[in-house]
This record gives structure tokens, C-alpha cells and sequence, in this order.
């Protein structure tokens, strides 16, 4: 009922860039819900800032840092393994320069993994929509991932074994601007069938 859509899908601009630019359409949406709008971006800088304030919304979200130090999927890994929680195994890997030796220090890690599995997956430690690719790989095509990798910047790598699964069952949680956990339910996604 109140989608605003910008029509920028092959855009580089951020959606909060987008709504600077423009903000008529979001706010005639917000006066047509009629009722208080709160802005949720991924994370919240300056520009996020501004878009809010310019669409006349409540901002809620956390900066870079905070949304960069509880998204990093190798740090939540290690709570989880602190907390005797039982994850995949794996293992991380720093991409740095380009150099044969740091490749060929990314074969040598995926070697294990792949001798114990057909597949593996290699993804950005860091999960957001700019950066949240996973690759399924049985090894061979590692050196052409190695430069995408590259060109994205991104600075950790984690490997893990490719699993298949029926199904995925997801639990959702979040903290509160007071510091509240709370249990906002689970879902389960049903891969085959």
C-alpha cells in the first residue's frame, strides 16, 4: 500500500541519497499512512541522518562501527563458540593485496575444506547488501574469486563447507535503544520441495 519505489535499481546511490535528492514521494506515502514514520536503514551515518530528517522520521539504527561489530559473521561465530553454542566449521581468511603468495595462501586454506567436501562457500565475513555475496566453489574458479574479492575491498573472507539442507530455520533477535533483548520469533525457510 505505501511502497515508494525510485525506480534506481542500477543506481550506486544509497536509498538515503536517493531520498535527499527527492524526498516528496516518501513523504507524501508518510501522510497518506498517517501515522509517525520511523526510519530503519542498515546503518546509520550522516547521510542517514539527513534523509530522516528530511522525510520528518525517527531515525533508529546504529552507526558503522556498532552495525560493523555485531553483522561481522566470523566475531558473532566466535560469541556463539564462547558461548558453547555449536556452529559449521570454518575458518577466515584476509584477502590483502594482490600478490601470488596471498592466493596462494587462499588455496592452502580451502584445500582442507575442499578435500573433505565437494563444495565449499567463501562469503564476506561482513553481511549487507553491498557485500553480502557468497560463492559456491569446488575450488576451480577460486583464483577469478580472489579478484572479485579484490575489487570489492573486502577485508575477511570465511570458508565453510557447503551443506545441503532441506530446510533453515532462522531465529530473529534485537536490542533495543535501552539495551533490551527481545525474542522476535523464527521462521523456516524450505529449501527443497
Amino acid at each position: 500500500d505505501h511502497v515508494v519505489s525510485y525506480g534506481a535499481m542500477g543506481s550506486e546511490k544509497l536509498l538515503s541519497e536517493l531520498i535527499l535528492e527527492n524526498p516528496g514521494p516518501v513523504k507524501a506515502a508518510i501522510r497518506k499512512a498517517g501515522k509517525r514514520p520511523v526510519y530503519f536503514p542498515w546503518l546509520s551515518g550522516r547521510t542517514e541522518t539527513l534523509a530522516a530528517k528530511a522525510m520528518g522520521a525517527q531515525l533508529f539504527g546504529a552507526s558503522p562501527s556498532l552495525t560493523s561489530k555485531y553483522n561481522h559473521k566470523a566475531v558473532f561465530k566466535q560469541f556463539c563458540c564462547d558461548l558453547d553454542i555449536p556452529v559449521i566449521e570454518g575458518t577466515c581468511f584476509n584477502p590483502g593485496t594482490t600478490s601470488l603468495g596471498t592466493l596462494s595462501a587462499l588455496k592452502e586454506t580451502t584445500g582442507p575444506f575442499l578435500k573433505k567436501y565437494p563444495w565449499i562457500i567463501i562469503r564476506a565475513a561482513v553481511d549487507n547488501t553491498g557485500l553480502s555475496m557468497a560463492y559456491k566453489t569446488d575450488g576451480s574458479d577460486v583464483s577469478q574469486l580472489y579478484e572479485t574479492w579484490l575489487d570489492l575491498g573486502i577485508d575477511t573472507l570465511m570458508i565453510e563447507p557447503f551443506l545441503t539442507a532441506d530446510f533453515s530455520p532462522g531465529d530473529q533477535w534485537i536490542i533495543n535503544r535501552k539495551g533490551k533483548i527481545i525474542h522476535k520469533g523464527m521462521r523456516n525457510q524450505i529449501l527443497n520441495g
